[in-house]
């Protein structure tokens, strides 16, 4: 096994690490527990491109390789652009109190 192979390998389980993190954040987070159990379906399949791009030595090609992980990527990135969107609402909304609670 090369070294090549061998970090694919690693970088695999750490993927699924995550992903198994993200079920756990299911069980006790229930208004997120879609989100969660999705991105955790995207985790494991990122790490199973991994293991795929350790067989055939690149990410990119076979192109469906390629596409594999870009999808992952892009869904990583949707969610991380949501989760900031809906993070920035709810400071915009504690900030939109109303002025009687900010004055002493």
């Amino acid at each position: 096994m090369t070294f090549f192979q061998l970090a694919n390998y690693w970088e695999a389980a750490l993927w699924v690490v995550i992903a198994l993190a993200f079920v756990a954040a299911a069980s006790w987070r229930p208004k997120a527990r879609r989100r969660c159990l999705i991105l955790a379906f995207f985790f494991a399949a990122f790490g199973g491109s991994d293991v795929v791009e350790a067989q055939y030595g690149q990410w990119w090609d076979p192109w469906w390789l390629f596409a594999w992980k870009a999808v992952c990527v892009l869904y990583f990135a949707f969610a991380l652009w949501r989760y900031w969107r809906q993070q920035g609402s709810a400071k915009s909304a504690q900030s939109t109190s109303s002025p009687d609670e900010h004055q002493s």
